[in-house]
């Protein structure tokens, strides 16, 4: 536009030399008009310029706060990510953790079951002590019964003398006394079973109905086992065995050891029969033949 306007200034000065003081005012007005509409057009092309220049420059500021703005939000974009995938990590182990938590939880609360139950049998067991030595304190005192307990084998040792007359497998008055108060006890025992021996001393008896004493032990050994039954015994629960004289618990060498190994044993055992059949049920007693 420039070059425009030089050109125009210079076209109007040629020709007002040319035509001198006999130019026409009017058109010598125009040409003056022309100037002055070029000048403001020049002023406003170069506001125009201007103008432009400064909205580049806010723009190009503009462009850089964008970019700067997108490379910001890369950044915490990947942090995010980042923390994601450590979140995502200790997610993991947490869930290991928990398991492995869980597992020692179950492993404690087996263990717990298994103390509780070894509990309630430890106090059964005092429980059947206890109520053993109260009911055979007479006994006890007397030295014809002893109680023991051993490696989970509750025994209880009665000497033949209370039981039995010499050779004989009737039951004396005393001895029946004595059973009797006995199954009181154990009737009331539903996890044990109840295995009644039979001892002799090494002295061969000189009987017909009884060729050696390990014949004599294992009669009397069910003599005891029926009066039990009769006595409300669960007869599942009990067995009979007879050992004679190969069991001694003391030298048969003397008068005094030969009367320690004459002895009736009834002795308590754990009931694993239904850990094996867990159908297995015993009759009540009082259903069974007599």
């Amino acid at each position: 536009m420039s070059t425009r306007w030089i050109c125009a200034s210079l076209g109007i000065l040629f020709f007002v030399s040319n035509t001198g003081c006999g130019v026409d005012k009017e058109i010598h007005n125009r040409a003056l008009a022309d100037i002055r509409n070029l000048k403001s057009e020049r002023e406003g092309l170069k506001q125009q310029i201007k103008d432009l220049e400064v909205q580049l420059a806010s723009e190009k500021e503009q462009k850089e706060q964008l970019q700067n703005l997108v490379t910001e939000i890369q950044s915490q974009l990947k942090k995010v990510l980042n923390e994601k995938a450590k979140l995502a990590g200790e997610k993991s182990e947490l869930q290991k953790d928990m398991e492995t938590s869980l597992s020692k939880i179950n492993e404690l609360q087996a263990t717990n079951v298994a103390l509780m139950e070894k509990k309630k049998q430890l106090e059964e067991k005092t429980k059947t002590y206890d109520d053993l030595m109260n009911k055979m304190q007479k006994e006890i005192k007397a030295g014809k019964v002893a109680i023991s307990r051993l490696k989970g084998r509750m025994t209880v040792s009665l000497k033949d003398k209370i039981l039995f007359s010499s050779g004989q497998v009737k039951l004396n008055p005393e001895g029946k006394e004595a059973l009797a108060k006995l199954a009181e006890v154990l009737k009331t025992l539903n996890d044990k079973v109840i295995q009644v021996e039979g001892h002799t001393d090494n002295i061969p008896i000189r009987s017909k109905r009884f060729p050696t004493n390990w014949e004599l032990s294992t009669a009397r050994a069910l003599t005891v086992v029926r009066f039990l039954q009769k006595h409300g015994v669960d007869p599942s629960r009990l067995s009979a065995a007879g050992y004679g004289p190969f069991q001694p618990v003391a030298s048969n060498d003397t008068p005094e050891g030969r009367s320690k190994n004459r002895r009736i044993e009834i002795v308590l055992l754990p009931d694993h029969r239904t850990e094996i059949h867990p159908a297995v049920k015993s009759q009540p007693a009082d259903n069974q033949p007599q």
